[in-house]
């Protein structure tokens, strides 16, 4: 009786480890193990600078960056009434001319997997309205939702708040050959207590604690500009940071969140 059951527990173990090694090799012989379809999707970046941002209202100074998500074998985009057809899978686009609302048509074209998925279309459709707005002349004018007052602090010293201004001036007061035009965007007192020592302060003093940004719709960037006077790629929104140079040393990059108080 006892070389009997060691006889069937000795089978036993046999049968499961080939069982084991059995299943371990369907897997790693299964072709289709994490293979998944695409999904139709494209995004819609408004880029300012060098950095670019997702958005579906877009001023329309701007360029319009549309960029395909997935692997396809080739895409076809219609945007609008425009007659042509984009063929990249990143492409961009400026509407100088247009304000309004775009229809955006993308399909993706992919050979159906044989083995994986046989019956899996031929093409993927995605489709997305984007409008475009003014963001300087009056009359028609669509200010940025970022207009209004943020108190907040930098990330290494949450003990020292203070406000940051985005402002949009809008007067005849101003001169063209500043900003570009009389209507422009600012951002006061970031960093905090920066003060503007240009002559443009001095006929215009409540400039002097501000600087114009690369302005989007939704978000703000400073460019490279900012190097010369000793600030460097900052903007305030999810990834917000600073570089401050003084005399060569560089601080380490600083994080602002803030609230909306108005």
């Amino acid at each position: 009786m006892y070389k009997v059951k060691n006889l069937f527990f000795s089978i036993l173990i046999i049968f499961l480890f080939a069982l084991s090694q059995s299943c371990k090799r369907s897997i790693h012989q299964n072709p289709c193990v994490d293979k998944k379809l695409p999904q139709a999707k494209f995004v819609v970046l408004e880029r300012l600078t060098d950095t670019a941002f997702e958005s579906d209202t877009i001023f329309r100074d701007n360029p319009v960056i549309f960029k395909a998500i997935g692997e396809y074998d080739s895409v076809l985009w219609k945007v609008g009434d425009d007659p042509r057809d984009f063929t990249s899978k990143q492409f961009g686009l400026i509407f100088f001319d247009f304000l309004g609302t775009v229809p955006v048509r993308f399909t993706g074209y992919l050979k159906p997997d044989s083995v994986c998925f046989p019956n899996a279309p031929k093409e993927y459709n995605a489709y997305q309205n984007i409008t475009l707005v003014e963001q300087s002349t009056s009359g028609i004018l669509t200010k940025s939702p970022l207009v209004g007052q943020y108190k907040g602090c930098y990330t290494h010293d949450p003990t020292d708040s203070f406000i940051v201004r985005f402002e949009f001036f809008d007067s005849a007061k101003y001169s063209v050959s500043f900003p570009g035009y009389k209507n422009f965007y600012w951002i006061s007192n970031f960093p905090k207590g920066y003060v503007s020592t240009e002559s443009i302060t001095v006929a215009f003093p409540e400039l002097r604690q501000g600087r114009w940004p690369e302005m989007g719709y939704k978000c703000f960037h400073f460019g490279k500009y900012y190097q010369y006077y000793g600030y460097s790629r900052g903007w305030l929104q999810n990834h917000d940071t600073l570089i401050i140079l003084n005399s060569g040393y560089q601080i380490p990059l600083r994080k602002f969140v803030g609230k909306r108080i108005l």
